[in-house]
């Protein structure tokens, strides 16, 4: 059982490590600080080929809430702002 924040990343990290990153690995490895959050959804679809659009929909939206919960992105009017580099 992983209890801390940082228990948690180093887990993904070594997840992503072993080729088996997943859906918020793909994510994190397409933030770019300001971009729209609309580029970012489109190219989250396109780098995971889900065809079912009611699935990419929630795969985006669960990997975008994981990394603002993570407190690894904000998203502000549209906007990404990445917060890797802040800390």
């Amino acid at each position: 059982h992983l209890s801390t924040s940082d228990e948690v990343r180093e887990a993904a990290a070594a997840e992503a490590r072993a080729g088996r990153g997943g859906r918020n690995q793909v994510l994190m490895s397409l933030v770019q600080n300001g971009m729209q959050e609309k580029a970012l959804r489109k190219l989250f679809y396109d780098e995971t080929g889900i065809t079912d659009p009611e699935a990419k929909k929630k795969a985006f939206y669960r990997a975008r809430d994981w990394a603002t919960g993570q407190g690894l992105i904000e998203v502000a009017e549209g906007v990404v702002i990445d917060l890797r580099r802040q800390k």
